[in-house]
């Protein structure tokens, strides 16, 4: 760490703050997003099978639900596509390791969603699971399914980590 006297990178200015005084330097280019210890994982909007337009707005609350629980996530760099309704080969257009994806689907009163996720370098899928929910509490069902998610990745990302060691 800095002395009081060596003030590389913070310094104190009297009666205002501090400011920071390390040289800048812009890096130009852009790392590796394969290299070993930098796994990507890219959230695809679910897919509405249904006919119902409130099951549009589910399946894109569902997307953005995933996408922000996986935002807290260490371990991993977090891809999402620039425009939504992005098509399932974007994974492999952002060379992401792993890509999130999954469907809506409504019958009466219910509503069936798949959550996916599947390693994009050969489209083998690692995990998948099946929730079948009131059509209400929407909130709840979009809070439900990205915590199922996030804890899947997180367990496929350490896993990853591990044997890549």
């Amino acid at each position: 760490g800095e002395s009081r006297k060596d003030n590389r990178y913070i310094v104190t200015v009297p009666r205002r703050g501090y400011r920071f005084v390390a040289e800048v330097v812009r890096v130009v280019g852009r790392a590796d997003e394969r290299a070993p210890g930098s796994l990507t994982v890219e959230v695809l909007s679910f897919e509405n099978l249904s006919t119902c337009n409130d099951d549009e707005r589910l399946a894109a609350g569902i997307t953005e639900s995933v996408r922000h629980r996986l935002a807290g996530v260490r371990g991993f760099r977090l891809l999402v596509p620039a425009a939504p309704g992005h098509l399932r080969e974007g994974a492999r257009q952002h060379d992401a390791h792993f890509r999130i994806e999954g469907s809506v689907q409504r019958a009466g009163p219910r509503v069936r969603i798949t959550a996916r996720l599947v390693d994009s370098t050969d489209d083998t899928l690692v995990w998948s699971q099946l929730l079948d929910h009131s059509a209400d509490g929407q909130f709840d069902l979009e809070d439900k399914v990205a915590r199922r998610v996030a804890t899947a990745v997180r367990n496929v990302v350490a896993r990853t980590a591990r044997q890549s060691t």
